[in-house]
């Protein structure tokens, strides 16, 4: 008899879960935004220190008298109170469902979105302030789908942000993706593809900048070539003046779609001034030549 009486009310648990579960998903959909626009939604925001995964906590209530499913929306920008510090820039993505007059807390994914400011310290006071433009919403939506690693992340931020150029969207870790994500970029704003990636010394500690002041600038050139060239290929790099300045060995990645050879400078360790790189056959024949500048901005760099 136990038994039976305490089926029955698990069975009246489980249906009345059903029956709220399915109450709540009829009562209303938003996105953060327009929440906060329709003033149902109230938030506070503070940081919990660094960037990245977890690094921005909502306090979100739901002023309304309906159960609502709210998702976070990309490129939500929070400015904080003391602004020596970054914006900080919402991955978004994430849902929550919040009841009448609940307060529900979350941790959310977010890049720095003020390049030359300092990392966030724990429980800094942030506000809304705007969502970037649409481009920014897809890129960070290609982010979000195919799980870009952090640091290419932020960089591809940071050019809708602080005007960096699209040749900064780069990771040497990620040669492809971040070829990948600048092909994207390149395509939704009209813009010419780069043939030389700047990758800049990102620093995501509280307090501190966001880009290493005295950290090395660092360039890397892709020379290509298709896998019918069957010939012996070297690649050098030389002076202004047409001196050797570096030979390359090795650093060459074979795929279906030919060979290439990943070229890289570093702004501490190569004097500033032009240099060229080409690629010859065991005859000498020149294949490819790219010139590089090095020392100067680094969008003027990677022209």
């Amino acid at each position: 008899m136990n038994k039976l009486f305490s089926a029955r009310i698990a069975s009246a648990i489980l249906l009345l879960l059903l029956i709220s579960s399915a109450s709540f998903a009829a009562d209303m959909r938003t996105t953060l935004k327009r929440g906060i626009f329709s003033k149902q939604l109230v938030v506070k925001a503070t940081s919990n220190g660094g960037l990245w995964a977890n690094s921005l906590k909502l306090s979100i209530t739901n002023t309304s008298d309906k159960n609502m499913s709210v998702t976070v929306d990309p490129g939500l920008i929070f400015v904080p109170d003391d602004t020596l510090y970054q914006n900080l820039v919402t991955l978004g993505s994430e849902t929550l469902a919040i009841a009448p007059s609940a307060t529900i807390d979350i941790n959310l994914h977010a890049y720095c979105g003020k390049s030359y400011a300092f990392g966030p310290k724990k429980n800094l006071n942030y506000k809304f302030w705007k969502q970037g433009d649409s481009v920014m919403v897809k890129t960070l939506g290609y982010i979000k789908t195919n799980q870009v690693g952090n640091s290419l992340a932020q960089s591809a931020v940071w050019m809708f942000t602080n005007g960096h150029c699209l040749s900064t969207v780069y990771d040497h870790k990620e040669p492809a993706a971040s070829e990948n994500l600048i092909k994207y970029i390149a395509e939704l704003k009209k813009y010419k593809i780069p043939e030389v990636f700047t990758e800049l010394a990102q620093n995501n500690r509280p307090d501190q900048p966001a880009i290493l002041e005295n950290g090395a600038t660092k360039l890397f050139v892709p020379i290509k070539w298709k896998n019918e060239n069957v010939r012996h290929m070297r690649v050098t790099i030389l002076k202004e003046n047409g001196d050797i300045y570096r030979k390359i060995d090795g650093h060459e990645e074979i795929n279906k779609d030919g060979h290439t050879v990943w070229v890289e400078f570093n702004s501490v360790n190569d004097r500033k001034g032009n240099y060229f790189i080409e690629l010859k056959d065991e005859s000498s024949r020149v294949w490819a030549r790219k010139q590089v500048t090095i020392g100067y901005d680094p969008c003027s760099m990677s022209l």
